[in-house]
């Protein structure tokens, strides 16, 4: 075991610590043990200060992006946090966390239905969401379609607060609709838009209640109804069990789950996975699904059946499956143990998706840190994401050069153009290197006006060797 004070500071890896906990404890968030979570979340720091506040909002999206059923988990966590805010805490700060953490680039079914319970659960108010939907357009008037899937989930409570807004989010959806690269989201809105207003939008509320999509399909599989899914295979002469399902707004993003069957194993579906696999749909394309879900059942079945499970330690990684990760690597495929291919794919698949329990795991392991991906990219350049836990303990690493392009691009470069805000910040603020051979060689402000981002954008621009006038030399248009 490698001692990873020789490498760390005490702070920094009493940090990673600490995230690595909260992870820990939201990730594996069940009705069971949701009380003793939330007695050592509000016992925590991560409710003594704002930035503590913030950081946990953070995590808690995070996991929301990982694990769907645990949605109004998620939201009735927040919320009893939120009834417990004194004098003594900052968490009077949860009401206006979250907004700027989903809007306008995390906007999708998860996210939304996070928002609708904490609605529900009273965290802000119905009049909040069509506030934040009035000033996100104000902004940016232009940029209208990007607020329409927040608008086609939350279109009774904008006709309710704003009648004139909800007309011209109304023709904005009419107007999208129609064309041939609208988002399916509006697209499905648009087309049940009838529907779903009648008597007061009772139609959407139910969906919204329920988190069902008004698919019978998704709403069979996702519940895990086999007995449901059998009467509609029943009632359809040519049913093809190796359909895509239709993309909707109350039912979980495709991500790689499309096939009937690929959706039941990342819906963790056993019933209805098995019943598929009886009837012999195509089990291609599954294994990331089921580790995505995180049925152990469903993925020895993948294992009995020879399923490819090549990539499957980087999807356990990346989807914080840390107990499949462990069999995985237990049976076929071990880390640390001299396979190269075996330690890229677990040290980055846990680094991109700031897995903090597995990073430390790994580096404690002993695992090389100068490993490259299969695209070329290093640790550090690979931690440059969100949350920015992974970045922040690698930037502290003594033997990691924090200095070094990734495929011509810095590590600054590449902050900007993923959008990193703390990264950014971090380059811009603290007093390792000098940033002006840096500027004559990248075109950080087109980068950062391309991607639209206000915050780094103000970074960049008080920086005072910044040029407003420099010449894009990659691209002539944004």
């Amino acid at each position: 075991m490698v001692d990873l004070s020789l490498y760390l500071s005490a702070e920094s890896l009493q940090e990673a610590r600490l995230i690595a906990d909260i992870e820990n404890m939201l990730m594996n968030l069940q009705k069971e043990n949701f009380l003793d979570v939330f007695n050592r979340i509000k016992t925590s720091v991560f409710i003594t200060t704002v930035n503590r506040v913030k950081q946990l909002a953070s995590h808690v999206i995070f996991a929301v992006s990982k694990r769907y059923m645990s949605i109004p988990l998620y939201s009735k966590l927040i919320c009893d946090l939120y009834d417990i805010r004194s004098e003594q805490n900052q968490l009077s700060q949860l009401h206006s966390a979250f907004f700027p953490l989903i809007i306008p680039c995390n906007v999708d079914s998860r996210t939304l239905y996070f928002l609708y319970f904490c609605a529900v659960g009273s965290l802000f108010t119905d009049v909040d969401i069509v506030d934040v939907l009035r000033d996100s357009l104000k902004k940016e008037p232009d940029q209208i379609t990007e607020l329409l899937t927040l608008f086609c989930f939350f279109a009774p409570e904008v006709e309710e607060y704003d009648k004139p807004l909800f007309s011209k989010f109304i023709k904005a959806v009419i107007k999208e609709a129609g064309q041939p690269f609208c988002h399916s989201y509006v697209k499905q809105f648009g087309s049940e838009l009838h529907d779903l207003c009648v008597d007061n939008w009772s139609l959407l509320k139910s969906r919204r209640e329920a988190m069902k999509s008004g698919d019978k399909i998704i709403d069979s599989l996702f519940s895990d109804s086999v007995d449901e899914f059998q009467t509609i295979v029943s009632h359809s002469a040519h049913f093809d069990l190796n359909q895509n399902i239709n993309e909707s707004i109350f039912s979980p993003p495709h991500m790689f789950s499309k096939t009937l069957i690929q959706f039941a194993a990342r819906c963790g579906s056993v019933k209805c996975f098995k019943y598929l696999l009886l009837n012999r749909a195509d089990l291609r394309g599954t294994v990331d699904s089921a580790i995505i879900g995180g049925s152990n059942e469903i993925v020895r079945i993948l294992k009995q059946h020879n399923c490819d499970f090549t990539g499957s330690l980087a999807a356990a990684a990346k989807a914080h499956r840390n107990a499949i990760f462990h069999w995985l690597e237990a049976t076929d495929y071990p880390v640390c143990k001299d396979i190269q291919s075996n330690d890229i794919e677990a040290i980055f698949g846990a680094v991109e998706a700031c897995n903090m329990p597995l990073i430390l795991e790994l580096l404690e392991k002993g695992i090389d840190i100068n490993l490259q991906s299969h695209t070329g990219e290093n640790i550090f350049s690979a931690s440059i994401t969100t949350p920015i836990d992974a970045f922040s303990l690698f930037v502290n690493h003594t033997d990691i050069d924090i200095t070094k392009s990734m495929n011509g691009s810095s590590p600054l470069s590449t902050a900007v153009d993923r959008r990193n805000v703390g990264a950014v910040d971090f380059f811009f603020h603290q007093n390792r290197f000098d940033l002006r051979d840096r500027f004559k060689m990248e075109n950080l402000i087109h980068i950062a006006a391309y991607q639209g981002d206000a915050e780094i954008m103000k970074i960049i621009l008080n920086y005072p060797h910044t040029d407003v006038n420099s010449v894009n030399r990659v691209f002539y248009v944004y």
